[in-house]
């Protein structure tokens, strides 16, 4: 082997050395810039709650952790498209996931309760705008 090429094996085995101790994220992020960019920038909720959907099921399924806030994230989207039931379920596993989120999400959850509470069940003649009479 000529000086040139003893070079190039060094340079290239070293390079692949360096790659491989290259450390990993701590957490999947996925789309969830692009989520927050079609929401908010873009106006387009449909397309964001899709890019949020897609970050945390790839990171679930590949067994990394989701990024603090995007479960609390996405109860948000849920609660406001008027699934609080999703909602506390996903604050719910925020705070089982970031225990220091404890408190606000604990919180959020018992403002939903206290909603649900408040807003009275209401029958079909109630909803259609008929009322009983006495």
């Amino acid at each position: 082997m000529n000086k040139q090429q003893i070079c190039l094996v060094v340079i290239s085995l070293s390079t692949l050395l360096l790659c491989a101790c290259a450390p990993k994220s701590l957490f999947y992020w996925g789309d969830y810039e692009t989520s927050i960019s079609d929401r908010w920038v873009e106006n387009d909720n449909d397309i964001g709650e899709q890019h949020l959907q897609q970050t945390i099921t790839a990171a679930e399924q590949s067994g990394s952790k989701v990024p603090p806030g995007l479960y609390a994230d996405y109860g948000i989207m849920l609660y406001r498209r008027g699934n609080p039931d999703g909602a506390i379920a996903y604050f719910d596993k925020e705070r089982k996931t970031f225990p220091e989120s404890r408190l606000l999400m604990s919180k959020l959850i018992d403002k939903i309760h206290e909603k649900q509470k408040k807003t009275p069940t209401q029958d079909s003649q109630s909803i259609l705008g008929e009322e009983k009479k006495p």
